[in-house]
């Protein structure tokens, strides 16, 4: 429910941490009625450290080599015209982000995108980052079903 906003010669970002189903409901008008892209994909593969280096701001997320550091839905509103959407990363190959995710996380991301493809929130796009290393897992399957069912297009 935090609003920060980091300092950055290249763009305003300001951003609205969701920790919780009702955080999502409670986001300013500011964050609601802008174009939303979501980035999401297995834990640790990089989302936070990507949108950090297309913001031109290392401290818009929170990066570590360690997943499971992004614990929130991380609204950034970048001038005041779009919401990029950085999405606690679903369950790989870390057995304790895995617990995470079906104690807390499952449940946010899902409404996050549901309210989204609903009208809570203008999401027009999910940008999925996958490591191409990575073989693909049930995990992976069930996800990108999931999100075809809610038909939001998405960028692999």
């Amino acid at each position: 429910e935090t609003l920060l906003i980091p300092k950055n010669n290249m763009n305003m970002i300001q951003i609205w941490e969701c920790h919780s189903i009702d955080h999502l409901k409670q986001v300013p008008a500011r964050f609601r009625n802008v174009p939303h892209v979501a980035v999401v994909g297995r834990a640790n593969v990089g989302k936070s450290s990507l949108l950090n280096h297309v913001l031109h701001c290392k401290a818009a997320c929170k990066t570590s080599s360690a997943a499971g550091k992004t614990t929130s839905i991380n609204m950034m509103l970048v001038n005041e015209q779009f919401v990029i959407s950085d999405l606690p990363g679903y369950p790989g190959s870390h057995n304790a982000t895995d617990k995470r995710w079906d104690a807390h996380w499952d449940d946010l991301v899902y409404t996050y995108l549901k309210m989204g493809k609903e009208g809570g929130y203008d999401l027009r796009a999910l940008l999925v980052l996958f490591a191409t290393d990575w073989r693909v897992t049930p995990n992976d399957q069930q996800f990108m079903d999931t999100m075809e069912q809610l038909a939001i297009p998405q960028l692999l």
